[in-house]
């Protein structure tokens, strides 16, 4: 059985750094050549993302300079339509930890900073800023409905977690928390170096992002060595990178290429995915994807994979288990074939009884292959590959 309830969306903070570095000028982050690459990748990235996830929820200083990206990938009717699925969200970073430069006596090197500007604290200024800054990229653009559907995709945590991530990253210091991580507690916390405090500063970064994340029931595919260190209930807003490790396997198993890929060389075009991620067998397969990771490790899921595909099951591996199924299929074959109507019921219970007769494995396999996987046919992760992406490869490949 699929479950249908929304997932999580993953929350990204790297879209918004490399815009603004590429976009805004004086902007504090530096436009290396690393950055720039990193901005040509950034829509087949976006794109693989949301064939991935159910959503993504981006985090913005200000200005959302996202939405450049997004237009210029899905196109202005594709962004609504992502808007309208839910699978495109913002929120604003209004908080920040900040630390001092130098030693001041009595003062604790880690500092809670909160905005207060328009563009970092409302919505509307910040797509109002962005909009101002994107020129005649917006010529051809219903900018009203653009604009209210934008609007309505932010979203913010229910409290400042900043205070919070400060206090916890003095005492987690104090207490040898961080020893592990590369920072022991060689100094009184108020007398710390420079790169102590810097070091100091960079895990209350990560403790006040996690926090915030888990607020807002998402989860993060950023790496963070403070979660490490954090309370196993933190594990949960990884879970999205178990997702990622599945998918690249069911990949690898199917022999289908990696999707970014395929968006970044043209063979898909990133203008289709807000219609390929809401076929029902893409949709099916995220929701099996998040149900098996959870459940499995990442070194099991080709099993599980190739398990639901034949449609057999672990349990009918163990001799127990087979001995029971044969049983069973004794059982049942006579009822069965009274209780399903047509050429199946009638099929089930005289091939069935046939192969029962035999008692050996090979009518076993047979009554798999002939009846019960017939019977059990139906959605299954195969599907998403069939029926939405070979056929949209294949398309593409012939023209």
């Amino acid at each position: 059985m699929i479950d249908s309830t929304d997932m999580p969306p993953v929350f990204n903070r790297r879209a918004d750094f490399v815009t603004r570095a590429i976009m805004l000028k004086g902007n504090e982050h530096q436009a290396t050549p690393a950055v720039v690459m990193e901005l040509s990748l950034l829509g087949s990235h976006l794109a693989n993302m949301l064939m991935r996830h159910d959503s993504i929820c981006f985090g913005l200083y200000g200005e959302n300079m996202v939405l450049a990206v997004l237009l210029k990938t899905f196109g202005e009717a594709g962004l609504l339509s992502l808007l309208e699925q839910g699978a495109i969200k913002f929120s604003l970073q209004r908080t920040f930890v900040v630390h001092l430069t130098k030693q001041h006596p009595g003062l604790l090197p880690l500092q809670p900073m909160a905005l207060n500007t328009p563009t970092h604290t409302d919505p509307e200024a910040s797509i109002d800023d962005a909009f101002s800054r994107m020129y005649g990229a917006l010529s051809n653009v219903n900018i009203p409905v653009l604009f209210r559907a934008l609007r309505d995709a932010y979203v913010s945590p229910s409290r400042d977690f900043a205070p919070v991530a400060v206090r916890l990253a003095h005492e987690g210091y104090t207490a040898g928390r961080f020893a592990a991580l590369g920072l022991p507690n060689k100094y009184d916390v108020i007398n710390l170096p420079d790169t102590e405090r810097s070091q100091l500063s960079s895990f209350a970064d990560d403790l006040h992002h996690l926090a915030m994340v888990a607020d807002m029931g998402m989860e993060t595919l950023n790496e963070s060595s403070i979660a490490t260190v954090c309370d196993e209930s933190l594990a949960k807003l990884a879970q999205a990178h178990k997702i990622d490790d599945a998918v690249s396997t069911i990949f690898r198993v199917e022999n289908v290429p990696d999707l970014a890929g395929e968006f970044r060389s043209g063979a898909l075009r990133t203008e289709s995915v807000p219609t390929m991620r809401q076929h029902p067998s893409a949709r099916k397969f995220r929701s099996w994807v998040r149900q098996v990771s959870t459940k499995v490790d990442a070194s099991d899921i080709a099993r599980e994979y190739v398990d639901a595909v034949t449609h057999k099951s672990k349990f009918f591996e163990r001799r127990r288990g087979k001995i029971l199924k044969t049983l069973t299929i004794a059982g049942l074959t006579t009822a069965a074939g009274a209780a399903i109507a047509g050429p199946v019921g009638a099929a089930l219970g005289t091939a069935a009884g046939t192969a029962v007769s035999t008692a050996g494995d090979l009518a076993i396999d047979l009554i798999d292959e002939m009846v019960l996987d017939g019977l059990l046919k139906g959605w299954q992760p195969r599907s998403y590959f069939d029926d939405v992406l070979r056929p949209k490869l294949a398309k593409i490949r012939k023209t």
